[in-house]
């Protein structure tokens, strides 16, 4: 995705935060949320296999509990 920010919140940068999350659709009532996220200006580019799973290492990885 793109953001695009206005030049007000181009002046202040420190502001900025996005947070994303993923869910599933249900139209009864709301889902569970399985992950979300957030990032503060100035967006970094995560460094490539940071989670270390392609190098067999899931600490960072946790069970799916149903």
């Amino acid at each position: 995705r793109t953001f695009t920010f206005d030049a007000l919140s181009m002046a202040r940068p420190e502001d900025i935060l996005v947070i994303a999350w993923a869910q599933q659709p249900f139209d009864a009532f709301p889902a569970e949320v399985h992950q979300a996220a957030q990032i503060k200006w100035p967006f970094a580019e995560p460094a490539l296999f940071a989670d270390g799973f392609e190098s067999g290492d899931l600490s960072a990885w946790s069970a799916a509990v149903p």
